[in-house]
């Protein structure tokens, strides 16, 4: 409820690498889950706009909005990022 997740099963998504990571990479983990972490790969079960939403959620949620530390950082993922990430997936 509040983005600082729960013990060691379910990493903190307030202030987190997840979130606070170029608008690709926070795509990418997404989709493709966090490898060691409880963070499941959700680009195969969900589709664009809703992972857009999601992505979107988490970088305004919990005083995520401030993590702007990068370059161009978006706090905004739209389907046609979330289409893009996935042509590029597929093509590497």
């Amino acid at each position: 409820m509040n983005g600082e997740g729960l013990s060691y099963s379910y990493p903190a998504l307030r202030g987190s690498r997840v979130v606070a990571a170029p608008l690709n990479e926070t795509i990418a983990y997404v989709m493709r889950g966090v490898p060691g972490a409880a963070m499941q790969p959700f680009g195969d079960i969900l589709d664009d706009t809703t992972l857009a939403a999601i992505i979107t959620y988490i970088r305004n949620a919990w005083g995520n909005d401030n993590l702007n530390q990068h370059q161009n950082f978006s706090l905004t993922a739209s389907p046609q990022d979330i289409a893009a990430a996935r042509r590029g997936f597929s093509s590497s």
